[in-house]
């Protein structure tokens, strides 16, 4: 039996023990979770991310309670929305900014 299904087949048979270590593992890290889903994110979206787990929560500061994607929330933007996710290039914006500036810039994107 290979390695691959000797992980499955233990995956199988303790489903509940590993989901109960995964949620406890998000629970008890917020900041390293957030961290992690932003990264995956940006690479979802093609987007080089090249902050470190330190450097991110540095970035957001006092201000990681504020993250979000709803109205009034923050989040990282990009400087005129392209390049990569960096401490050079990136700033806090409100999410309704954001939204207003990409489409704009994809506005001026299509007609060019």
């Amino acid at each position: 039996m290979s390695v691959k299904e000797q992980n499955r087949k233990y995956y199988l048979a303790n489903k509940a023990k590993i989901a109960a270590k995964q949620k406890e593992w998000r629970e008890s890290n917020p900041k390293r979770l957030a961290y992690a889903q932003q990264k995956d994110n940006a690479s979802k979206r093609g987007i080089e991310f090249l902050f470190t787990f330190e450097q991110w929560v540095e970035f957001w500061g006092d201000d990681i309670d504020r993250r979000g994607c709803y109205v009034g929330d923050l989040v990282m933007a990009r400087l005129g929305d392209s390049g990569p996710y960096s401490e050079s290039n990136c700033f806090k914006q409100t999410c309704s900014e954001n939204v207003r500036e990409g489409v704009a810039n994809y506005m001026k994107r299509k007609i060019a």
